[in-house]
């Protein structure tokens, strides 16, 4: 594996992340596009890749998605969107050129797939570990709610809960196939107590729906044993956590359970779901086709402080209307049933980790802003990109 990939991976994970310290999110995602162009250039030249793409013929499928793309842009420019409100434009046109492009890798180089995925590990251990102790021995017990919206690292802890639900995932997975047990565990442990301090419900509902994927090609024995890691770590997090002071956004969490309101249950987001439907259904029916354009959400100040609807369809639906979130569902769709072709015919239990990675993360993504941030944007880029690689590879 080039050393310079290996930089360029670890720069994709690591910058956004200094750059997100007491800033808006749209600076994070703002770096992780211009990131992943330049990601996406070594790559091309790399594979040789203008090569392949030279060879191939525009299909009609293409044709189709270049005639949507181009009413969805007419639809836009309709709209008198102002040229400082099409920045995130950068940040979807560069997903897309990745995702061709690790397409593209994914078939050819098997070494970037594990790199990548032990990569990621390591940086969400490291960053882990760095909170358990932050939280523990630097962190004033008054201040520790204060973490919620201003963490040391991250823009906001809903940040560090993408990268957990990840991390889980493959320490789990790894733990099962026997591989790196002890550092697996050691990982997970970390990574659960992460998950029940910062209240994460997003990553837990991840988490479960991943497994109950998962678990059906599981083996009597391994489903045992999974479910008996991950009950006892997290009793003993959530025991380390209520017997100390530093539980104060656990507390906060778990009190919602207490309102007989769903939207305060839900954190306000039903209300948030209704208000960006809303405003695209009123603007009339060139709005409901083609949307409101990159980071319309945002743009509209619908909410003071809140930047994305916390929900990926809402999203898609506000931003490029009906016609882009018919492609959308049409290109989830697809990916989650190669992902469970994987879970059925692979016995790579590396694969098995991406397949449920991703469709726990669509569950993710029904209640936060996995394609609104940088962190799980790109991962989820990758995962998707790797998933119908591979699962063309096994059908051929």
């Amino acid at each position: 594996m080039n050393n310079l990939l290996i930089g360029l991976l670890l720069t994709l994970f690591l910058v956004p992340i200094l750059v997100s310290v007491h800033n808006y999110s749209y600076y994070v995602n703002n770096t992780a596009a211009y990131l992943q162009l330049a990601l996406c250039v070594f790559l091309f030249i790399k594979h040789q890749l203008y090569k392949e793409l030279s060879n191939k013929k525009i299909n009609r499928g293409m044709w189709g998605y270049l005639l949507v793309l181009l009413m969805i842009f007419g639809g836009w420019l309709y709209q008198y969107i102002p040229f400082q409100g099409l920045y995130r434009s950068w940040v979807y046109l560069s997903s897309i050129v990745l995702y061709l492009i690790l397409l593209a890798v994914a078939q050819r180089d098997p070494l970037f797939l594990s790199t990548f995925i032990r990569t990621k590990q390591l940086v969400i251990f490291s960053v882990g570990i760095f909170f358990i102790l932050f939280i523990y021995f630097f962190a004033e017990p008054e201040m520790i709610y204060s973490l919620k919206a201003h963490p040391p690292v991250f823009r906001h802890l809903r940040h560090l809960n993408y990268e957990i639900f990840f991390g889980v995932l493959i320490a789990t997975l790894c733990i099962i196939s026997n591989k790196y047990r002890t550092e697996q565990t050691a990982m997970l442990f970390v990574l659960v107590f992460l998950t029940a301090w910062s209240g994460g419900r997003g990553s837990v509902l991840g988490v479960l729906v991943s497994l109950a994927f998962l678990w059906f090609f599981l083996s009597a024995t391994n489903r045992k044993q999974l479910m008996f890691r991950l009950l006892s770590l997290s009793v003993v997090s959530l025991i380390i956590i209520l017997l100390t002071n530093r539980d104060a956004i656990l507390a906060n969490t778990l009190g919602y359970s207490t309102e007989y309101d769903l939207d305060r249950f839900s954190s306000g987001r039903i209300l948030i779901w209704y208000e960006a439907i809303s405003v695209v259904w009123n603007e009339g029916v060139i709005a409901i086709l083609t949307g409101l354009g990159p980071d319309a959400f945002g743009r509209w100040g619908l909410y003071r402080l809140i930047i994305q609807p916390h929900n990926a369809f809402v999203q898609c639906f506000m931003e490029f209307g009906l016609l882009g979130l018919v492609v959308f569902i049409f290109f989830i769709t697809k990916t989650v049933i190669n992902a469970v072709h994987l879970l059925k015919n692979s016995d790579d239990q590396l694969m098995q980790v991406i397949a449920v990675s991703f469709i726990g993360g669509m569950a993710f993504s029904l209640v936060d802003g996995i394609f609104y941030h940088a962190y799980p944007l790109l991962m989820m880029i990758f995962l998707s990109a790797t998933i119908n690689a591979q699962a063309t590879a096994i059908r051929i």
